[in-house]
């Protein structure tokens, strides 16, 4: 994975809203960023898989990154 696409990621996770991000289970808040990330940058189906993985495989740290901001 890309730096890029990674800082990306967290660009998303802080422009949105912290209800979410500590809401949702793990599957939909992989997918509410990653509509989110498409919406704001033109990602390819690759990339896009890929940033679903890894907020998936990191929920819990941006929960609790969300609940500091």
């Amino acid at each position: 994975m890309s730096p890029t696409l990674i800082q990306r990621i967290w660009n998303v996770v802080n422009q949105s809203a912290t209800e979410p991000l500590l809401s949702l289970n793990d599957t939909d808040l992989a997918q509410y960023l990653a509509e989110h990330l498409r919406s704001i940058y033109s990602l390819n189906h690759e990339e896009l898989l890929l940033a679903k993985q890894y907020i998936g495989q990191n929920a819990c740290l941006i929960r609790d990154y969300s609940m500091q901001g």
